[in-house]
């Protein structure tokens, strides 16, 4: 059986700045209010790994009896029609091909050409 720890022990041996070092704080995760951003190869995996779901679940074609099922849900619930009209508002999105592109401008406002001057010739012989 151990002894018992003596009282007499102190935390430090009585030299300066030999203290005891303080104990180390643990961090908690704690959930921070702002989740980090997922980056688009995370997004893209994901609905690829949805629509392999719906495949293995519901069948071949699974995403097509998916929205089907949506669709006749959405009769009486408010979510599932805002659900249907935030999808047909991105693939309208999509199919616009909205482009992030700057606007192109032109330093150049006179787009008259020049005159050419007029070419001398050399081997002409006046008459």
């Amino acid at each position: 059986m151990p002894r018992a720890k003596s009282r007499q022990i102190k935390d430090t041996d009585g030299r300066k700045n030999n203290k005891r070092l303080p104990k180390k704080l643990t961090k908690v995760d704690e959930q921070r209010s702002v989740p980090a951003r997922r980056n688009k190869a995370k997004r893209d995996r994901t609905a690829k790994l949805i629509k392999k779901a719906l495949d293995n679940v519901l069948g071949g074609d699974g995403e097509q009896k998916f929205w089907e099922n949506v669709v006749e849900k959405s009769q009486d619930s408010f979510p599932d029609r805002n659900l249907i009209a935030n999808k047909l508002d991105q693939i309208n999105r999509d199919s616009r091909g909205v482009s992030n592109t700057a606007p192109v401008i032109n330093f150049y406002t006179n787009t008259d050409p020049k005159p050419e001057p007029p070419t001398i010739d050399i081997d002409h012989e006046e008459v």
